[in-house]
């Protein structure tokens, strides 16, 4: 099961679909426009987890800002 999910990029949002406990998840990630500016992006994602044998996935996050 998902326990959560955090990222150190202040410029998405991130939400799972649904929030309780099941057997898949729908994650939406979007960029927030107000906080954008022109330049690179990059950061990680973070899948923490309750399954002992994976319990964090890193996802990394790239962009060109134009």
């Amino acid at each position: 099961m998902i326990s959560s999910i955090t990222s150190d990029l202040d410029a998405l949002t991130i939400r799972r679909d649904p929030e309780g406990t099941s057997g898949s998840f729908q994650v939406d990630v979007k960029l927030v426009p107000a906080i954008l500016h022109p330049g690179e992006l990059r950061g990680t994602i973070r899948i923490h987890t309750s399954d002992p044998a994976f319990p964090e996935f890193l996802v990394p996050v790239s962009a060109s800002i134009r």
